[in-house]
């Protein structure tokens, strides 16, 4: 197979890599101000490529850009969650979206299975990439996958076990072309689901409409032991439901739930500091008027 790839950063020069390891052929095309002679450069030159398989732009690349635009009517977009299909991994995968609290919400789920012992891998988004572990894929028994929208766009064919859309509201419309297009994103995640894998719906979420898929559409269930949750994970409460209805899914052992009160909450995120009888809530992901009334919503 022959591979395009736009762009550069941490995403591409890893995908890059596992492609080249399965002996695929890449051509690496870099726009003028990350030139080098390691690669092409990136304009419409690159039309008259013949014999392309696949693409792959870099997440921070807009949908928007001009020139991903001329050359995705010629050449066919994927994600680097498709690399999975097209390489055959067979490792059970929880990708999970959202608004706001993805991260958060996926180094929880780490953190129970660390618990049962489950072998996994934490990836995608705010960790590393995905292709970062492709030599351990087959040594784990789960992928636990973080995707922004940006990561989604160009999804393809990859069917994930879980899916899960954690919220959504208004955001990242600097890099997309509507609302309407953002929350579009969002939902490829299940688009190309199977019909034995599971796209857990939340039906408060009045943004999201389901569109058609062949996945199993489980209701998130609510946890029914949240007197065994101390206070100060309360906030998490969604997060809460949604790792009892993956436990659920996954018919694991749901009493190993409570060791939440555990969980040690992620630096900069959503803590709460008290000086001089006044509260601060310190809250890096708040970079969005969304994102500030969401973490205001946690307490």
């Amino acid at each position: 197979m022959r591979f395009l790839l736009l762009g550069k950063g941490k995403s591409i020069k890893y995908i890059k890599k596992y492609i080249k390891s399965n002996k695929d052929e890449v051509i690496h095309a870099v726009f003028e101000h990350e030139y080098n002679s390691n690669y092409v450069l990136a304009n419409e030159k690159l039309l008259e490529i013949e014999d392309i398989d696949y693409a792959i732009k870099s997440p921070g690349i807009s949908e928007t850009n001009q020139l991903y635009l001329r050359l995705s009517r010629k050449f066919k977009f994927i994600s680097e969650l498709d690399l999975l299909s097209i390489y055959n991994i067979k490792t059970k995968s929880i990708v999970v979206t959202g608004s706001n609290g993805k991260t958060t919400f996926v180094s929880m789920l780490k953190f129970l299975f660390d618990k049962l012992n489950i072998k996994s891998i934490i990836c995608g988004n705010s960790f590393d990439p995905i292709s970062k572990y492709f030599k351990q894929f087959n040594k784990v028994n789960y992928l636990i996958i973080e995707q922004s929208s940006f990561q989604l766009h160009d999804l393809k064919m990859y069917s994930p076990l879980i899916s899960i859309i954690l919220n959504l509201q208004e955001n990242h419309l600097d890099m997309s072309y509507s609302l309407n297009s953002y929350f579009n994103n969002k939902m490829n995640i299940y688009k190309y689901q199977n019909k034995e894998c599971y796209f857990i719906y939340d039906s408060n979420n009045r943004h999201l409409k389901i569109n058609r898929t062949n996945a199993n559409i489980v209701e998130l269930l609510n946890y029914d032991n949240f007197d065994s949750i101390s206070n100060e994970l309360l906030k998490y409460k969604n997060n809460i439901n949604y790792l009892y209805t993956i436990f659920r899914i996954l018919n694991l052992n749901l009493n190993i739930i409570e060791r939440i009160n555990e969980f040690k909450q992620l630096k900069y995120r959503n803590t709460k500091k008290i000086v001089m009888e006044s509260l601060f809530v310190i809250d890096s992901k708040s970079t969005s008027v969304d994102s500030i009334l969401f973490s205001l919503s946690q307490f």
